[in-house]
């Protein structure tokens, strides 16, 4: 009975292995051969008016309620609504994948940018609801005497 038994704790610590999936071989969105407006006038100066709105909002919520949102997502749906809705109102084109990355990219280094300065400052932070001030910029432990 022992044998029998040993055999089922053998068995049952023996982990079990799921077939892998297959993965389809993905290829580039934009293939090589195809040329597309990328680096225009229209998506860096909307990826820098979004960044400049998301900076301010990041550094207004930061301070007031301690934490932040990424604007990665936010900017990059803010630029599709943006460029269809102008598309249709001006009868123009619609931007291109490559535009839109471009809006993205610029758009969420706003609110980076802007955090690290808040951040990384020395300067107190007010009081809220008699909380002592917090001083964000430093890891935790970091400014502790080693013991």
């Amino acid at each position: 009975m022992a044998v029998g038994a040993s055999a089922a704790r053998e068995g049952a610590s023996k982990p079990i292995e799921a077939p892998e999936p297959e993965v389809a071989d993905q290829g580039p969105s934009v293939p090589p051969a195809v040329e597309m407006p990328e680096f225009t006038v229209g998506p860096v100066v909307v990826g820098a008016l979004l960044g400049i709105l998301f900076g301010a909002s990041s550094i207004y919520l930061v301070l007031k309620a301690g934490v932040t949102v990424s604007a990665s997502i936010l900017v990059a749906v803010l630029s599709i609504m943006i460029f269809r809705g102008l598309a249709k109102l001006l009868r123009t084109r619609r931007a291109t994948i490559l535009e839109n990355n471009i809006v993205q990219t610029t758009g969420r280094l706003g609110p980076r940018c802007g955090l690290e300065d808040v951040l990384d400052s020395e300067a107190p932070l007010p009081r809220w609801h008699g909380r002592p001030r917090r001083r964000f910029g430093r890891a935790a432990g970091a400014s502790r005497p080693a013991a």
